[in-house]
C-alpha cells in the first residue's frame, strides 16, 4: 500500500543536496500530521526529481480517474492508443485499492 497524497517537498537548508519528501500521516491524534522521508538525490536533477515524486500520488490519482471513465471505449481508439491505455492500466493495476 502506498501513502496517499498530497505529497510535498523541501529541500535541506545545510545539505542542498538532499530533500524532504513530505507526507500526511493516518495515526492516531498523538501522531505528527505530516511525516518526512529524507531523500539523497545525487545528480543536477535533485529538485525536479524531488518534484516528481512528491506529485506521485496525484499523478496516480489523475490516471485512475482517467482509466475509469466510463465513455473510455477501446474499440472505439487507434491502435496506438489503446496500447497506450494498456500500458497504463498495467501500471495502475498493483496500486489498485490502496
Amino acid at each position: 500500500m502506498h501513502t496517499p497524497g498530497p505529497w510535498t517537498y523541501s529541500q535541506r537548508e545545510r545539505a542542498p543536496w538532499k530533500f524532504e519528501i513530505h507526507t500526511p500521516t493516518t495515526g492516531g491524534p498523538s501522531m505528527p500530521t505530516e511525516y518526512r522521508r529524507e531523500i539523497a538525490l545525487t545528480t543536477d536533477g535533485n529538485e525536479a526529481n524531488a518534484r516528481l515524486i512528491a506529485t506521485t500520488p496525484a499523478l496516480l490519482a489523475t490516471l485512475q480517474e482517467l482509466l475509469g471513465v466510463t465513455e473510455l471505449n477501446l474499440d472505439d481508439m487507434e491502435p496506438e492508443t489503446r496500447v497506450i491505455v494498456q500500458k497504463a492500466v498495467e501500471l495502475v493495476t498493483p496500486f489498485e485499492g490502496g
